[in-house]
């Protein structure tokens, strides 16, 4: 028992420091726009992601394992997707900070948060493996 909680434990922990999308936009959300203003991206990320964990654990995971070409399909989604961001990072032109851009630029919303894990292929996988 002691080392499954361990082995959770160590999984929990890797999966979710390691850099994905959610975490990679909490930190730019964070540096431009400071700590309580990220607070209700960071807030809707978790409970995304708990929402999710929920519903596999209610036996969407089930459906999912049962239809071979679904869970095909969905890494064959989530790749293109990271692929896409991958693309739009690439591109991005850098902007100039100034007074103006600051004031109307809105830091990412808890509800952004959330749709940002539903969105997120690692959410899905990391949440079926566990």
């Amino acid at each position: 028992m002691t080392t499954l909680l361990i082995a959770m434990g160590t999984f929990a922990l890797i999966t979710s420091i390691s850099p994905g999308p959610v975490n990679i936009l909490a930190t730019v959300t964070g540096a431009n726009h400071g700590y309580v203003r990220t607070m209700p991206h960071i807030t809707g990320a978790t409970f995304g992601f708990v929402s999710i964990l929920f519903l596999l654990g209610f036996g969407l995971s089930k459906f999912i394992t049962q239809i071979p070409y679904l869970s095909e399909s969905m890494t064959f989604l989530g790749g293109g997707f990271l692929l896409y961001l991958a693309y739009k990072v690439a591109i991005q032109k850098p902007t100039t900070k100034n007074e103006d851009t600051e004031l109307n630029s809105a830091a990412p919303s808890f509800l952004q948060g959330m749709m940002c894990q539903w969105l997120n292929p690692k959410a899905w996988i990391v949440s079926l493996a566990g």
